[in-house]
């Protein structure tokens, strides 16, 4: 492994595997969440091999390793034994007192705030590169089209143009699988509540109801903030069924019964509901541009870094698609 020397000197300085609740990373470091930040070494951890620096902020040892991060997490994983997003997980109990130890001290607020930061790091970046590559294709395709005499309706404008629409329509999928891993639940099943969300038999249909109850039609191609209250349901039904379905069924009845409950709330209810926050940011967006157009850019570039954390920067790449928000 070529970050073997770091994955030692990291772990050792983060206080051992037991003080490790997950291990994420951004496009540069290396995050990797602890039980005990008080035990941390960071000048060890600062002078590991191949390591750029290191900080500690929100609960986290942050490694700075640069653009090859990817793969100094995974030899990290594998030399501390870790599963992708896994960890030391804490209990209910710990997460109370640790809860209770911030209110006392005052810093819940903004402990908070850096988790919520944390989180939204570790779910959207690792799709960032699709995003990335998704726009320069589509810019590829014009090039070709527009200067070089490439025919749109020949295979390789339509082969260019699906992955295109493969980086941005399957949005909720990559998001729904991120999220999950990142609340430590079955990846796949935050991505199958995105595929259900997308498919053709839900997106854009009209007409559907559940046992009578009428289901909104919406989009949800390209969308976020829908699956993203989606997976978080998903994630409290997760830990009331797990403490209640016996072991021995455990296996095949806690996913059926997981879905049976949150995909009609969420195609019901959250859906929609999300869909909403996306129309109203848009349409603030235009109605901005539209009477204020001098501090229009101004006020949004302010609130773009809030906007990327939450997600909904995405909102506005359809801007001009009334039904894709």
């Amino acid at each position: 492994m070529k970050y073997q020397a770091m994955s030692e000197t990291v772990l050792k300085a983060v206080g051992g595997k037991e003080n490790i609740t997950s291990v994420t990373h951004c496009a540069t470091r290396l995050r990797i969440d602890a039980r005990d930040t008080s035990i941390i070494n960071l000048q060890l951890a600062k002078s590991a091999d191949q390591a750029l620096g290191a900080v500690v902020s929100g609960g986290q040892l942050q490694v700075i390793i640069g653009p090859n991060v990817t793969e100094a997490y995974n030899d990290f994983l594998d030399f501390a034994g870790i599963e992708v997003g896994g960890g030391t997980v804490a209990d209910d109990a710990q997460t109370a007192k640790d809860l209770a130890e911030g209110i006392k001290s005052g810093n819940t607020a903004m402990g908070l705030i850096e988790k919520f930061g944390n989180v939204s790091a570790q779910v959207f970046m690792p799709i960032v590169p699709a995003l990335i590559v998704g726009g320069l294709i589509l810019s590829i395709k014009n090039l070709l089209v527009n200067y070089c005499g490439l025919s749109t309706d020949s295979g390789t404008a339509q082969v260019l143009l699906a992955i295109f629409s493969a980086s941005f329509s399957f949005l909720p999928v990559y998001l729904g699988y991120q999220l999950a891993a990142v609340m430590k639940m079955q990846p796949i099943m935050g991505a199958l509540l995105g595929a259900i969300m997308i498919s053709s038999s839900i997106s854009g249909a009209e007409g559907l109801d559940f046992l009578g109850i009428p289901i909104p039609t919406n989009d949800y191609s390209s969308t976020v903030v829908p699956i993203v209250l989606g997976v978080v349901f998903m994630y409290f039904v997760d830990r009331s069924l797990q403490k209640i379905i016996p072991d021995v069924t455990k296996l095949f009845l806690k996913p059926l019964l997981t879905m049976i409950i949150v995909v009609p709330v969420e195609l019901i209810i959250l859906g929609p509901a999300g869909s909403m926050m996306g129309y109203a940011l848009s349409d603030a967006a235009t109605w901005l541009m539209d009477n204020v157009a001098f501090i229009a850019t101004p006020i949004l570039a302010a609130l773009n870094p809030y906007f990327v954390m939450l997600g909904l920067d995405l909102s506005l790449i359809h801007i001009s698609e009334p039904t894709r928000h």
